[in-house]
């Protein structure tokens, strides 16, 4: 006779084989991941499209739940009507068993969808099949024309947009390399998860069980903005002598004049440089016309004019990049206002008071 302990153990038995059964015949499905090319431009917007399969029957499989989740940029997709953004988002498969995703590369500030409209035209003219941004040099060339001319403001605001986003790896790079030699990409990975539905409530919410399908995508957005910004530097090098016409005899004078007109032509050539990224090269100009008169042009002066122009304009060098040129702007108008203020009261004051003018 078969004891009560016994027939517990083979209730359990039984329960644990039904249960591996269960897991047995659960569904299934083939997850393929798919982008329209895998190798986008950075700027422009990548979709990708999952495909949900029985992986027994190979049919699509409807109203499944889709996870995406990103490792880099935004994604964007349209669930029940509901526009999702995020690094993560929740979408549901078609009747032909496909959902689709839209990714963007991260940027400072979302655009609109008109700067949008215009950056991928911008990124558009790149050939998609260039080995090296050294094969689409002209193409550079041309796009650092179109950023200068100045009714493109919307082209301007989306490309620097991604250029504060990225900024970091042009400022000040550990190691100096030639962008145009070679693509750099920014990866982002991408994965899907589909779960298995295990009910459906009356208002349609799904209640969801284990994962029964996963799929992984990598794309690589090739990172044109630094090759573009180290043609746009080139093409300013031309203007690199705007200094140099401050050592001709009609313009010399004293250390204090030459310096202040120094200060306003450095401020008058960034100032007419459009976008943050006309004002970032402008202030690298300015930086190299301000060394290269240095090192070159002020041999021109006078001995006594080089020793008291050359430790203003070497502090000059490091303000335009570090503090920018409204930092500049201020000391010039500083010494033009104590220049002004001793021409006028020296002849008037007594030496304290000269000396209190002096030491401001």
């Amino acid at each position: 006779m078969v004891s009560e302990t016994e027939l517990m153990r083979e209730v359990a038995a039984l329960r644990s084989s039904v249960a591996q059964l269960e897991r047995a015949v659960r569904r299934r499905y083939r997850v393929t991941l798919e982008a329209a090319y895998d190798q986008p431009f950075l700027g422009q917007a990548a979709t990708l499209f999952v495909t949900v399969r029985d992986e027994l029957t190979q049919q699509p499989v409807a109203d499944a739940p889709v996870t995406f989740v990103t490792s880099w940029g935004t994604l964007r997709t349209v669930a029940q009507l509901r526009g999702q953004t995020g690094t993560s988002v929740i979408t549901q498969t078609g009747v032909d068993g496909t959902a689709r995703v839209t990714l963007r590369p991260e940027v400072a500030q979302w655009l609109h969808s008109e700067q949008q409209a215009v950056l991928e035209a911008f990124v558009h003219e790149l050939d998609a099949t260039a080995p090296s941004p050294q094969a689409v040099l002209p193409t550079l060339q041309q796009m650092v024309g179109e950023y200068r001319w100045e009714p493109n403001l919307q082209l301007r605001q989306a490309v620097d947009s991604y250029f504060a986003a990225h900024r970091h790896q042009f400022v000040d790079p550990v190691n100096q390399r030639n962008e145009l030699t070679a693509w750099t990409t920014v990866n982002a990975t991408i994965s899907v998860t589909v779960h298995e539905v295990l009910a459906v409530d009356a208002d349609g919410n799904q209640r969801i069980g284990e994962i029964a399908g996963m799929a992984l995508q990598t794309l690589h957005f090739r990172n044109w903005l630094a090759p573009w910004l180290q043609v746009y530097l080139e093409t300013l090098q031309s203007e690199a002598n705007f200094l140099d016409m401050l050592a001709d005899e009609e313009a010399a004078g004293d250390a204090g004049e030459l310096l202040g007109r120094a200060y306003r032509t450095i401020e008058r050539y960034v100032g007419k440089q459009f976008g943050r990224v006309g004002e970032y090269t402008g202030q690298q100009v300015a930086k190299r016309a301000v060394q290269e008169f240095l090192s070159t042009t002020i041999a021109k002066l006078p001995t006594d004019t080089q020793v008291n122009l050359f430790p203003a304009l070497k502090v000059a060098s490091r303000t335009i990049t570090q503090e920018g040129i409204h930092v500049l702007t201020a000391l010039a108008q500083t010494r033009t206002d104590l220049r002004g203020e001793l021409q006028h009261g020296a002849g008037g004051v007594g030496a304290t008071q000269f000396a209190d003018l002096v030491k401001r």
